[in-house]
């Protein structure tokens, strides 16, 4: 889970410096696959994902509130972005993958029916 979630601590680090433009994504996703998250059980990959969030939202909740408004450009969209603004956008990108797991453990127990 550390594939992912550097790039998001590493932008909180990126926000916390004062940089210009945020950290880039690595769009290859060559550290995700090297990780193989596919061939672990599902409940492993969830506790990984639960405790590295963790960290995350910890990060946040510890962010000085006027600091809030600081922002940096987003590397790929182009457009200035703020904490709060990566925290939605991480949230957003959660729940896209949460609702894919849940869809494809739909198919699994259907099939499975």
């Amino acid at each position: 889970m550390h594939d992912v979630e550097d790039l998001h601590l590493g932008r909180l680090n990126d926000f916390e410096a004062g940089v210009e433009v945020l950290r880039a994504a690595d769009m290859t996703n060559e550290a995700t696959w090297d990780a193989d998250h596919n061939a672990k059980p599902l409940e492993r990959v969830l506790s990984e994902f639960r405790a590295i969030r963790a960290r995350f939202v910890a990060r946040l909740e510890a962010w000085e509130p006027t600091r809030l408004e600081v922002s940096a450009l987003h590397p790929r969209l182009r457009v200035p972005m703020r904490v709060v603004d990566l925290a939605c956008f991480v949230a957003e990108h959660d729940d896209y993958h949460l609702a894919r797991i849940h869809e494809l453990l739909t198919m699994l127990r259907r099939n499975d029916a």
